[in-house]
């Protein structure tokens, strides 16, 4: 047997130890390594459930995989997928989106949270952030106008002063103009 056959052989063998251990600690069934399917049958207590990048994974068997995609399936258990039991799955079935189903509200630590945790967490994650988004350009936004409300009082308390100067010289100016309209009809007279 080939070297590259012996060590497919070997990814393939940890990937199914692997896969069977954790559907063990996941979903508290027992699937002998040789007996983990990614195509499950329907007969099968469990079912697989992948983020989109990873899906590709789930459409052929496990013996068709390379050993490239073994280590990423080694790799991402728990992380970029999950086993689910059967009714869990049945949900899914329905065209519903993980967020859907996972739902908002996450209140774990991530030390115990599984697949679906950690979505849940980064959807909850996702919208803190937009909100803080949002916030800050409100914040700005009020920021802004606070400034353009002083520089426009700044501004008419300016045109105060200004008018009052003026309405100061008019009357200064006035008696003035009065007496020299009055010179002018004696003089005309």
């Amino acid at each position: 047997m080939r070297a590259s056959n012996l060590e497919r052989q070997k990814w393939r063998s940890r990937c199914r130890e692997d896969l069977s251990r954790y559907i063990q600690t996941q979903l508290g069934i027992t699937v002998e390594p040789a007996q983990v399917r990614l195509l499950p049958r329907l007969d099968d207590p469990y079912r697989w459930r992948a983020v989109p990048e990873k899906q590709h994974l789930f459409s052929k068997n496990l013996s068709d995989h390379s050993i490239g995609a073994y280590k990423s399936l080694c790799d991402g258990i728990g992380k970029t997928f999950e086993a689910v039991c059967c009714d869990e799955w049945s949900t899914m079935r329905n065209g519903d989106d993980i967020e859907a189903v996972l739902g908002t509200s996450m209140l774990s630590t991530e030390a115990d949270i599984g697949f679906t945790g950690k979505i849940s967490l980064c959807i909850e994650q996702q919208k803190r952030l937009d909100l803080e988004n949002t916030v800050n350009c409100l914040q700005l936004e009020i920021a802004q106008t606070q400034a353009y409300l002083e520089e426009s009082l700044k501004a008419a308390e300016g045109y105060v002063t200004v008018r009052h100067r003026h309405l100061d010289a008019l009357h200064r100016v006035l008696p003035i103009l009065e007496e020299l309209r009055q010179d002018i009809s004696d003089t005309s007279l």
